[in-house]
């Protein structure tokens, strides 16, 4: 347990829980790490976890970081609690620059590039779980930048350390509306009794009614090198993305020792609809087309989660987490033209999947902790079935998918001012699409992370790591797509996994009001799956072919300073990065350089119960394979008044912008593209939102569930251009 002295001279309290012949590969690399701990000296600090631990004194007067050897606790402050509504607006006000937090499109990311898991007492949670809390049950947030193997390879986990209250309850609504169609509307209630708790929550959001266009100029060179340009100029078209979840959940706690928790979750995607017209121009003829290109799709995701956590005694734990996941998705892409002058046929494609995936996940870790370190040591096992019917195509195809993965992380701390983290597992991987012969694979994956304290103050970081990604079902799939009259798509299912080898170095200055953080980073991956394009010619028709192969190498490279300064502690707090990124290309046939600017910002003042909030950021441009990618350039002003239990709040989305876009190019020879997806109402948006949390009852200290899993592969994705 650790204590944090506050500014009143009161203690805050909280704790920290911190086939056959590659199975024998993946044994011996397990009984490795098991016996690490021997060797060691016994010289070392306390383990950095269940450990009682003194700190330095922190005043929690505004939102304190406390810097661990594996994570950052952010620990919010009393005003940032009561002027919070839920969990993305909590962590909105704590302005934690590392975080990129859109209030609107309830979206939280990382600064800069990476994938990001949000966990809620260790469990993954989406969004919706992260709208449905009440901000003053959450005692801390912590961040993982340099995850355990145990979260499935992400770059970064956010994970809400909530309490648990022995009696009474709460309830949670929140609604945010715009004067068109654009609202989220979230409930939550939960009942506590002795050591059970029993929750529901819901979650409804829809885009609709929004008029979107795109403009998009596309450059071919035939194999015998003809040139031609084909302009689209874009017409209304219109953007509908409602989407609900449901769920039910039971936690059992029993003092520190055991823990259970049961979730049955409903998520779905109806009605997903995205459509665009334009008039088509080209320039080997003087008429046009019109064209209208559509996809759609809908979905649904129940899921059962069952998790089970044991504590023992001589600093061990124990847990077990099995989730089984059901995805059904039915989508359609259509495409056709009408001639307007031109002397060929009009294009009338069609592509229709109807694809289901069913996923069991197993995961087991064992922790272990001495006065020298701390061992954590896992297993997880993953299956998946896939069924995708290719209706347009007549084309069917059945997967089936198993994944093992073995681990073990020892973390030591030497002195007082520095600790290291080795982590090390293996891999293995089966895949096979009925019909054909399965592919097995083994990797070793691996990791090294150092602390240095330079003071009080300062902190150093360096980090160096190995892992292997595995396409997807959609990548491998033979079945042929229609793009449009020239494009067709087709997965290869000769790919295989790829290697990436990271690279980071960070220092980090806390001093007062300010936070400061210099971080480059270098990502290099190997063979990596990256996109494909060429002519080909099957049965008597010539088209451009878009597909997938292990291409030479992809470069990232970032270089990242963040800052975080109190202008006026408690009253007025700037954060915001700025950075730099170069990504290099080099694929079978091309090579491609890029760089992009990386750029955001975020103002909070605060007065009494009135907060007003400016918070922004420019289009940030990043390079896979041969396409340019881009976010679009954002800005939200919100002012919002807390009135007991009530929250009330008033925004407007991109107030200086004229002209919403979010471009994307790709560079390929033989069909490349320069296009921007434009939404009329995405600027000058303004929205209110309304928020009521109430709860009664007294609270108790929760043990926290420190495995996620979930399965999001199988199900195939929406076809369109």
């Amino acid at each position: 347990m650790e204590c944090l002295p506050t500014s009143n001279g009161q203690t805050l309290r909280f704790f920290i829980l911190h086939d056959h012949l590659n199975m024998k590969r993946l044994i011996f690399l397990f009984g490795v790490m098991a016996a690490m701990p021997q060797a060691w000296s016994q010289n070392g600090m306390p383990a950095d976890t269940l450990q009682s631990v003194t700190l330095e004194e922190v005043k929690v007067t505004r939102s304190a970081i406390v810097d661990k050897s594996d994570r950052k606790l952010l620990i919010p402050t009393e005003k940032q609690l009561r002027m919070s509504s839920n969990g993305v607006d909590l962590l909105r006000n704590m302005q934690m620059p590392m975080l990129t937090v859109d209030i609107v499109n309830d979206q939280i990311k990382l600064s800069g590039n990476g994938s990001l898991a949000i966990c809620i007492n260790g469990r993954e949670a989406d969004i919706a779980d992260v709208k449905a809390l009440d901000p003053r049950t959450v005692k801390r947030i912590e961040f993982h930048e340099s995850p355990s193997m145990r979260y499935g390879g992400v770059d970064g986990v956010i994970d809400y350390i909530v309490e648990q209250p022995t009696s009474g309850g709460s309830f949670v609504a929140s609604g945010q509306q715009s004067y068109v169609g654009w609202g989220n509307y979230n409930v939550s209630g939960k009942f506590n009794k002795g050591n059970s708790q029993f929750g529901l929550y819901g979650n409804f959001g829809e885009r609709y009614g929004f008029t979107n266009w795109r403009d998009n100029e596309e450059r071919y060179q035939t194999l015998d090198g003809q040139q031609f340009t084909r302009t689209e100029k874009g017409l209304p078209g219109t953007t509908e993305t409602p989407w609900y979840a449901v769920a039910l959940d039971y936690g059992y706690s029993k003092s520190d020792k055991m823990f259970f928790v049961a979730q049955a979750k409903f998520r779905g995607n109806p009605g997903h609809v995205t459509e665009f017209n334009g008039e088509l121009a080209n320039s080997y003829s003087s008429g046009w087309q019109r064209v209208f290109d559509r996809s759609a799709y809908d979905r649904i995701r129940p899921s059962l989660d069952l998790y089970w956590q044991r504590n023992m005694q001589h600093g061990q734990s124990l847990m077990l987490n099995v989730v089984g996941t059901y995805d059904s998705k039915q989508s359609e892409h259509f495409y056709r033209t009408e001639n307007h002058g031109i002397s060929q046929d009009d294009a009338d494609l069609q592509t229709v999947i109807d694809s289901r995936s069913y996923s069991l996940i197993a995961n087991g870790n064992y922790e272990k902790r001495w006065d020298i370190g701390r061992l954590t040591a896992g297993i997880r096992y993953s299956h998946g079935w896939g069924d995708n019917d290719y209706l347009s195509s007549h084309v069917r195809e059945k997967t089936r998918e198993g994944k093992t993965l073995v681990y073990a992380e020892w973390w030591q701390p030497i002195r007082e001012k520095f600790d290291y983290k080795l982590s090390i597992a293996g891999k293995q991987r089966s895949f096979r699409i009925a019909g054909e012969e399965p592919t097995n694979t083994f990797d070793v994956i691996a990791s090294l992370e150092t602390r240095l304290r330079l003071n009080g103050e300062n902190t150093l970081r360096l980090g160096l790591s190995t892992s292997t990604n595995t396409p997807d079902a959609n990548d491998l799939t033979s079945a042929l797509q229609d793009l449009d009259e020239f494009q067709k798509y087709r997965g290869n299912p000769a790919l295989k996994p790829y290697r990436k080898y990271k690279a980071t170095a960070q220092y980090e200055l806390a001093k007062g009001v300010f936070f400061g953080r210099l971080k480059a980073t270098c990502d290099y991956y190997k063979n990596p799956v990256m996109e494909d394009k060429y002519w080909v010619t099957e049965g008597g028709e010539t088209f451009l072919l878009n597909t997938l192969a292990n291409q030479r190498s992809m470069m990232q490279a970032t270089v990242l300073a963040t800052v975080r300064v109190a202008v006026v502690p408690d009253w007025l707090t700037v954060a915001g990065n700025i950075g730099w990124e170069r990504d290099v290309s080099k694929g079978l046939h091309y090579e491609h350089r890029h760089s992009s600017m990386i750029a955001n910002w975020d103002v909070m003042l605060t007065y009494r119960n009135f907060a007003l909030g400016y918070a922004g950021g420019i289009n940030q441009k990043y390079l896979w394979g041969e396409t340019i990618h881009g976010d679009e350039n954002y800005q939200v002003v919100q002012l919002s008044y807390k009135w007991r239990d009530w929250n009330f709040a008033i925004g407007i989305v991109n107030p200086f912008m004229d002209n919403y876009n979010v471009p994307s190019e790709n560079l390929n020879r033989y069909g490349g593209y320069v296009r921007k997806w434009h939404v009329t109402m995405a600027e000058n948006l303004g929205f209110i939102s309304i928020s009521y949390a109430v709860q009664w009852g007294r609270k108790a200290k929760q043990m926290e569930k420190r495995l996620n899993n979930s399965y999001d592969g199988g199900a195939i994705g929406t076809t369109g251009k």
